[in-house]
């Protein structure tokens, strides 16, 4: 997963590529701060919590099918 941040103006900001529905691969850019090390920390943090969230989705997804595959055994 491509990531940075980049300088306009006095404003720090960052960006990384997420998964959208169809799963392509997409920019996403946020405002950070006027401080490039604060950037890069929120762009950690939005790295992972992006990275926790898809997992969980995932085996949501995963768990979901299992249940509808037994309710369709009965």
């Amino acid at each position: 997963m491509a990531k940075g941040s980049v300088k306009k103006g006095n404003k720090w900001y960052y960006r990384f590529y997420v998964e959208n529905e169809s799963g392509s691969l997409v920019q996403k850019e946020y405002a950070g701060t006027e401080n490039k090390s604060e950037t890069e920390k929120l762009l950690r943090k939005a790295m992972e919590d992006y990275e926790e969230k898809k997992f969980m989705a995932k085996i949501t997804f995963i768990l979901f099918r299992l249940y509808y595959s037994n309710l369709s055994d009965l």
